[in-house]
């Protein structure tokens, strides 16, 4: 199991403690998302975004609106699981922005057997009846 390096910081001095967002949920869907990635699972991985045509995905190709054109570009990248590699996430940061929003940000890696990239990450997290989810996914 990857570990992970987590710092929580609450930016909202107004917030309660009794609030939405959970952190061990958030650090759910991001575990869930990676061992989704490394089963070459895309459908899964996707579950931790908000199904919704207003969701974001900024990359350095520019940015794309909706859950379902980010599903389609990942498979359009990554069309196989041997193109997928395996994922890992680390160096995670929480930044708890209100009762219902958090910014989550880290270093992600794909490893393959001759080679690795990688690059950064900022997610924004909102709660939602079933979980928080991912509205915002900026990947550089």
């Amino acid at each position: 199991m990857t570990r992970y390096i987590i710092f929580i910081v609450a930016l909202c001095a107004a917030c309660k403690e009794d609030s939405r967002l959970n952190y061990t949920e958030i650090i759910s869907v991001v575990t869930t998302q990676e061992k989704a990635w490394n089963t070459g699972n895309i459908e899964g991985f996707m579950l931790g975004y908000w199904h919704n045509d207003s969701m974001q995905f900024i990359s350095k190709n520019g940015m794309s609106y909706g859950w379902k054109k980010t599903l389609e570009n990942y498979k359009k990248a990554y069309p196989s699981q041997e193109k997928m590699g395996k994922l890992k996430f680390t160096n995670l940061k929480i930044n708890k922005l209100s009762h219902e929003l958090a910014q989550v940000t880290g270093q992600w890696q794909i490893l393959y057997p001759k080679d690795t990239i990688g690059g950064h990450f900022s997610l924004i997290f909102k709660a939602f009846k079933n979980g928080p989810k991912i509205i915002i996914d900026h990947t550089w």
